[in-house]
């Protein structure tokens, strides 16, 4: 139903003036920054300017690229704990109310694929060291 309301209300508006593209499409670019490598599974924020930054799996032998999770775009560098079997990195949380308030949280992945906060807001922790690489 709804799709037909803007079918519709498109229909209304008719005729459109036909345009052209005159220049290419640009190239829009992905950026994969902190590499870390967790046994034989690699890990990697992923960005760009046609995507908000996460979290990424990427297969060493074929390239695949698997998401795990949204991230903040300002994430720290990530560190894998051998012993714990866990990733680490901190994210800066933004006060909702001021705006040159912030904080940070220290995050981690678990074994069984759950995202946990370390810590909790109102502290500044940045760049966590498992101290086990």
């Amino acid at each position: 139903m709804e799709n037909g309301k803007w079918e519709k209300a498109a229909e209304e508006r008719e005729p459109f003036v036909p345009m052209e593209r005159v220049t290419k499409q640009g190239r829009l670019y992905t950026v994969y920054s902190d590499l870390c490598l967790a046994g034989d599974t690699l890990f990697s924020i992923r960005s760009g300017l046609d995507r908000a930054a996460e979290l990424v799996t990427i297969d060493p032998e074929t390239g695949d690229v698997r998401r795990i999770c949204p991230v903040a775009s300002s994430a720290g560098q990530l560190t894998w704990s051998g012993t714990l079997k866990r990733l680490y990195w901190s994210e800066k949380v933004q006060d909702p109310r001021w705006e040159l308030k912030s904080s940070s949280v220290i995050r981690y992945l678990d074994t069984d694929g759950k995202i946990r906060n370390l810590t909790g807001r109102g502290k500044k922790y940045y760049n966590p060291y498992a101290g086990d690489n």
